[in-house]
């Protein structure tokens, strides 16, 4: 998913994923949801990145690996 709305700066990707880390508390923002997002990827031997520049907008990437059948 793509999103053209504000830059997320350097120092926020790199804390982003970390507990209780929020760029929302005024909003009631916890610092909870990216972080479990993450670790239910790991979980499932996938991971979830996020790239942000004016140029190409914000994407976050949830990659998951096949399942054999």
């Amino acid at each position: 998913m793509t999103n053209q709305g504000a830059v997320i700066t350097a120092p926020t990707l790199e804390k982003m994923w970390d507990r209780f880390f929020t760029t929302r508390a005024d909003r009631g923002g916890t610092g909870l949801g990216l972080p479990i997002v993450a670790a239910a990827a790991k979980a499932h031997g996938g991971r979830v990145t996020c790239t942000s520049s004016a140029e190409a907008g914000t994407t976050f990437t949830l990659a998951l690996p096949m399942m054999g059948s």
